[in-house]
């Protein structure tokens, strides 16, 4: 019987601005290749914000993405599609 499958969890804090420089290019490159295979090969990933992001951004956040796949048409939701780009 197959593993079941896991969620990816990627922290973007190489991009803050905060956290720039406690970071390389490479580590930016990382996350960069992290994203896009989650995206590419599952659809889904966790975003780690618990370092950078207050609870109250927090569930702004997850209240904005559920009103954007609640009351968004599918074409509006086709427009962010992986379609449109790789």
């Amino acid at each position: 019987m197959p593993a079941p499958l896991t969620l990816p969890v990627i922290s973007i804090s190489p991009y803050l601005p905060t956290q720039h420089d406690q970071y390389s290019d490479l580590d930016r490159a990382r996350v960069a290749q992290d994203l896009h295979r989650a995206c590419r090969d599952i659809g889904f990933f966790y975003l780690k914000v618990n370092d950078y992001v207050t609870e109250t951004e927090r569930q702004r956040i997850l209240d904005s993405g559920r009103e954007f796949f609640l009351h968004s048409t599918e074409e509006e939701k086709a427009t962010i599609g992986l379609a449109h780009g790789d």
